[in-house]
């Protein structure tokens, strides 16, 4: 497996003895630094050494400033198929591991099993699944989850989860080769882009996600934010 993960001001989130200690599960990890301000850098690179003195393999990539979420995750599956060329089922994961990477390897399994071009993980507490939310950020999603299904047309429970496994067609196309219009719910226009593209999606329970408990950069004003940009992105992809 190939990982992506986008990092903003993560420094105190990695967890290197981790990254090293799941390094088995992965061919590459391609961790992307988007224009952290903090220690972010220094950590990934950290990392890289200590992951490569373990026999493992990581890429590093440093933008100059800070571009979204969505333009990290973007640019890091264009340099992983530029040096690694395409892999069979590249993922995306968040910094903190929230979700754990034998939780990616089991996403990618069903991927392959399926046949389909994209799994998204999503957070559903249920009986015998270990997931693990603050009660805020959890009814504040779910609000923002039916808004996004409704105003969309997207039948999707879990829209922001950062845990998306892909198939080599999804990633070869064009899917990931213009920028996306929102920094933070580009999650959505991935969706609407796989739906334009006839690509097959599939969304898939997680067995266990663990928030980690530190300072959220999301406040307020990324709300309203990201209310304009959904309005912008209804217009641009359903006119």
């Amino acid at each position: 497996m190939v990982i992506v993960i986008p990092c903003y001001k993560e420094a105190r989130r990695i967890d290197v003895d981790e990254f090293v200690r799941v390094s088995e599960f992965f061919q590459t990890a391609v961790f992307v630094d988007d224009g952290s301000s903090d220690e972010t850098f220094e950590r990934l690179s950290l990392v890289k050494r200590r992951m490569t003195a373990s026999g493992g393999h990581a890429l590093v990539e440093r933008l100059p400033q800070n571009v979204g979420k969505g333009e990290a995750v973007r640019l890091g599956i264009r340099r992983c198929l530029a040096a690694r060329g395409t892999p069979k089922a590249p993922a995306v994961a968040d910094a903190d591991l929230s979700a754990p990477f034998g939780e990616m390897c089991r996403l990618a399994g069903l991927l392959l099993a399926r046949g389909c071009d994209v799994v998204q993980g999503s957070r559903v507490r249920l009986m015998g699944k270990d997931i693990v939310r603050s009660p805020i950020r959890h009814y504040v999603g779910r609000v923002s989850a039916t808004l996004i299904s409704q105003m969309l047309d997207l039948p999707i429970y879990d829209t922001q989860a950062g845990a998306k496994v892909f198939s080599a067609r999804a990633v070869e196309g064009p899917l990931f080769q213009q920028p996306f219009l929102s920094r933070w719910l580009f999650d959505c226009e991935i969706f609407l882009r796989v739906r334009q593209l006839g690509l097959d999606i599939i969304e898939e329970p997680l067995e266990r996600w663990h928030a980690q408990p530190v300072d959220s950069k999301v406040n307020i004003f990324s709300y309203l934010r990201s209310l304009h940009d959904l309005l912008r992105i209804r217009g641009h992809y359903l006119g």
